[in-house]
C-alpha cells in the first residue's frame, strides 16, 4: 500500500512539472501594444528598466512607456514601480485576469536588492540580488525588472532545469534556476505566439 502512494505521488509531482512548464504562457494581453506606466525615469533602476523594455520589444510587442508617479494599478495597462526598502519584501508582479486575458499588471521593483546585493549576509548569489550574465555573477540590474515584466507579459515561470538539453532555448530571465539577465529565444517564441493568437490558454 505505501508502495502504491509513493508511486501515486510520484506521478502526480510529475503531471504538475510538466503542466507548470506548458504553461509558461499563462495569459495574454490580446494585443501587441500595451502602455506601462513607470517610475523608474531618475532612480538607480533607470537604465535596467529600459534594457528589459527593450529586450521585451524584440518579441514583437510595443511597450508605450509614460513617465508617472502614481504607483496604482491601471486597467488596461502594466504599472511598473521602483521603490527603495528594507525590510520590504522583494520585487513582485500582481495581476488580474478576465478569462485568461491580462486585465491589469503591478510590477513592483526593490531597487535595494540591487543596491544591496549581500543583503541576506549568506555566500549563494542565487539569493542575494545577483543575476548571471552567462560567464560571471554581477549585482542585479537587469534580472529584475526583465523577470517582472515577463510575468506582466503574461509569461509563468520557466522550469526547465540547466540539466535538460533543451535548456539553451530556455535559458532567460523568467527562468527559476539561472537569473540570466535577458529573455531567452523560447520567451521570444512563447510571446510572440500568444500575441499571434490573440489569447492562449
Amino acid at each position: 500500500m505505501k508502495k502504491l502512494i509513493l508511486i501515486l505521488a510520484a506521478a502526480m509531482a510529475m503531471v504538475w512539472v510538466a503542466s507548470a512548464s506548458a504553461r509558461h504562457d499563462f495569459a495574454s494581453w490580446g494585443k501587441g501594444n500595451i502602455a506601462v506606466y513607470s517610475n523608474a525615469a531618475g532612480t538607480v533602476m533607470e537604465p535596467y528598466v529600459q534594457r528589459a523594455i527593450e529586450n521585451w520589444e524584440l518579441s514583437g510587442v510595443n511597450l508605450d512607456v509614460r513617465p508617472t508617479t502614481d504607483c496604482s494599478r491601471r486597467n488596461g495597462a502594466i504599472v511598473l514601480c521602483v521603490f527603495n526598502a528594507w525590510p520590504g519584501g522583494g520585487s513582485s508582479t500582481t495581476y488580474r485576469l478576465h478569462g485568461n486575458k491580462l486585465a491589469y499588471a503591478l510590477v513592483r521593483v526593490n531597487a535595494y536588492l540591487y543596491e544591496n546585493p549581500l543583503y541576506e549576509g549568506g555566500a549563494n548569489p542565487y539569493y542575494q540580488g545577483y543575476e548571471w550574465d552567462g560567464t560571471n555573477y554581477i549585482v542585479a540590474g537587469t534580472w529584475l525588472p526583465c523577470h517582472e515584466l515577463g510575468h506582466a507579459l503574461g509569461l509563468g515561470h520557466d522550469n526547465v532545469h540547466p540539466s535538460d538539453p533543451a535548456y539553451t532555448e530556455h535559458q532567460g530571465c523568467v527562468n527559476d534556476y539561472v537569473r540570466y539577465p535577458v529573455p531567452s529565444p523560447h520567451d521570444y517564441t512563447t510571446l510572440a505566439g500568444a500575441l499571434t493568437a490573440g489569447s492562449r490558454k
